[in-house]
């Protein structure tokens, strides 16, 4: 979640800095550091499912996230041919900015809450594996 935070100044950096190097730089930055949430959400998908399914989960993931990408471009311009974002191109910097401002900070509330339900979920998973070894049983 932290990451998120980080990410935001450095994309207010990129899109509004008149040197193109201070801006590849912070967008490399912020790839660097937002992409450090990728391997808890998918780690925790897997651990929460059975083997079995933790293909499937994770393939549903790589879908939708590539879907996402792939529509958004077309949102994107449709907002941007809207607010005249040709004529002024300042109107480009802002809508990332905002767009990835709302993106970022509204995915740290499911990310918090999806923490919680995962740290009970393990915990059951715990609890349940002490009892197994209590009384003898083998996987």
């Amino acid at each position: 979640m932290l990451a998120n935070y980080l990410s935001i100044p450095l994309i207010g950096i990129a899109c509004w800095t008149q040197n193109f190097y201070i801006a590849m730089l912070a967008f490399s930055a912020k790839i660097f550091v937002s992409g450090c949430n990728v391997a808890p959400t998918l780690t925790m998908m897997q651990n929460t499912v059975s083997p079995e399914d933790a293909g499937i989960v994770v393939s549903a993931y790589s879908l939708f996230t590539s879907v996402g990408k792939t529509i958004s471009p077309l949102f994107f311009n449709q907002i941007a041919s809207a607010l005249g974002a040709a004529a002024n191109p300042r109107r480009f910097g802002l809508m990332i900015l905002i767009a990835t401002s709302v993106g970022l900070l509204s995915s740290n509330i499911f990310m918090f809450k999806a923490g919680k339900e995962y740290k009970k979920i393990m915990t059951e998973k715990d609890r349940i594996e002490e009892m197994k070894i209590e009384i003898g049983i083998k996987d």
